[in-house]
C-alpha cells in the first residue's frame, strides 16, 4: 500500500507520536509512506520522506491508496481538497472527543464552542473514522451518524534506556532515601488535574512527587505546593524527551486527568511495569482492567491518597499484571496491524 500521513507538525505530542509509530510499523511491513505537515514546530524524525505544506498547497492525492489524517488542521486541508481526490481512500483518527464539554476542559467557552462545531462539521464529511475507545465512539456517534466508525486502541513499543542525566538521578535518589516516589509524565494543563496530587501529599507524609513535564499550569502547581507546605517533597523536572527512561525510578505512576483520548503516557507506564493510579474517568475505566491498576474517585483527595498507598503496597503484583495486559493489547505492533487490516478492507470496498 501507498500511505500518505498528514499531521499538524513534527511535534512530540500524542497524535504525532502515534503517527510516527504507525509509520515505522507500516514501513517495516513493506508499505510506502510519505508524511506531510504544516507547522515548523518540533523535530520528530520519521522513517520516510517528510514534506512541509500549507493549506493552499496541492500534492498528487491519488498516487496514494490511503490518506491517513491526524487532528483538525489536516482534516480541514483534506476537506478543502475533497473534490480533487478521486481514488485514494481517506481515514481520519479522532485522538480526542469532539464534544463541547471535552474541549471545555482545556479551552475557553468561546473557543470550545467554535472548535466543537467546526470539528463536527469537518469530520462529518469523511466516511472512515477511527476512534480510540468505545466511550469515544459513543460520544462521536450523535454527530457522525452515517460514518463508518472503527475502534482501534493506541499502542506503543516501550523501550527503556539507562537514564544518563546524573543531576536528575541524584535528586530522585536523595528523595527515595526518605520517601516513596510517586511520579507522572504529563503536559501540565488544568485538564491533567495535577493539583490533586500536590494536595494529596499532605495526607501522604511518606511520599514525594516527581513531575516530568511542562505547561501553562506549572507555576500554579508550584505555588500551591509552597502554600500547603509540601514544596520540599515536589521535584519539577520540566519537559524531558526521554521521559520514559525515568519510569523505573518511580514506585507509583499517577494520572489525575479529567479528560483523555487514549493516553500514551499510561501505555508507556504499563510497558515499564509501573504500579499505576488512575482517575476514574470513563475512558480510563473502559481501557484498563480493574485488577491491573488502582482507580480513585476524581477530585476526592482521600480516595487518591488511599489508592496511592495501595499501589505502593501491591507494587510488584500490579506492575506484573499491567505489563501482561500491555503485551497483549497495547503495543505499537498490535495497533499498526489493526490499522493495516482496516486499510485493506476499505481499499477492497
Amino acid at each position: 500500500m501507498k500511505i500518505a500521513i498528514i499531521i499538524p507538525a513534527l511535534e512530540h505530542k500524542g497524535p504525532v507520536i502515534v503517527a510516527k509509530d504507525l509509520c515505522e510499523k507500516f514501513c517495516e511491513s513493506g508499505h510506502y509512506c510519505e508524511v506531510f505537515y504544516f507547522k515548523d514546530k518540533g523535530s520528530e524524525i520519521f522513517p520516510c520522506k517528510t514534506s512541509k505544506i500549507s493549506l493552499f498547497d496541492k500534492f498528487d492525492f491519488d498516487k496514494f491508496d490511503i490518506i491517513h489524517i491526524h487532528c483538525l488542521r489536516p482534516a480541514i486541508y483534506i476537506w478543502l481538497n475533497m473534490t480533487k481526490i478521486k481514488n485514494a481512500k481517506i481515514v481520519i483518527t479522532l485522538h480526542q472527543p469532539i464534544t463541547y464539554h471535552s474541549f471545555r476542559v482545556t479551552y475557553s467557552v468561546f473557543k470550545s464552542f467554535v472548535l466543537s462545531k467546526l470539528s463536527q462539521l469537518i469530520y462529518k464529511s469523511f466516511n472512515n473514522i477511527v476512534v480510540l475507545s468505545k466511550i469515544q465512539e459513543s460520544l462521536a456517534r450523535p454527530f457522525l451518524k452515517q460514518q463508518n466508525i472503527e475502534i482501534i486502541h493506541n499502542g506503543r513499543d516501550v523501550a527503556i534506556c539507562e537514564l544518563n542525566n546524573k543531576e536528575h538521578i541524584d535528586k530522585i535518589a536523595l528523595l527515595a532515601k526518605r520517601y516513596h516516589i510517586v511520579g507522572t509524565a504529563s503536559v501540565i494543563t488544568k485538564g491533567k488535574g495535577l493539583e490533586q496530587m500536590v494536595q494529596a501529599l499532605v495526607m501522604l507524609p511518606d511520599c514525594a512527587f516527581v513531575c516530568i513535564g511542562d505547561g501553562p499550569e506549572l507555576e500554579s502547581l508550584q505555588n500551591l505546593a509552597e502554600r500547603i507546605g509540601v514544596a520540599d517533597r515536589c521535584l519539577w523536572l520540566g519537559y524531558q524527551g526521554n521521559a520514559i527512561d525515568y519510569l523505573p525510578l518511580l514506585d507509583v505512576f499517577v494520572m489525575c486527568t479529567r479528560s483523555e483520548g487514549f493516553p500514551l503516557a499510561f501505555i508507556e507506564a504499563a510497558g515499564a511495569k509501573c504500579s499505576c493510579v488512575l482517575s476514574d474517568i470513563e475512558i480510563l475505566k473502559r481501557i484498563t482492567p480493574e485488577n491491573c491498576v488502582h482507580f480513585y474517585q476524581l477530585d476526592n483527595i482521600d480516595s487518591l491518597a488511599s489508592a496511592i498507598l495501595s499501589a505502593i503496597k501491591n507494587k510488584e503484583e500490579y506492575g506484573k499484571r499491567l505489563y501482561e495486559y500491555y503485551t497483549r493489547y497495547l503495543t505499537a505492533t498490535v495497533m499498526a496491524n489493526n490499522y493495516l487490516n482496516l486499510f485493506s478492507k476499505i481499499i477492497k470496498q
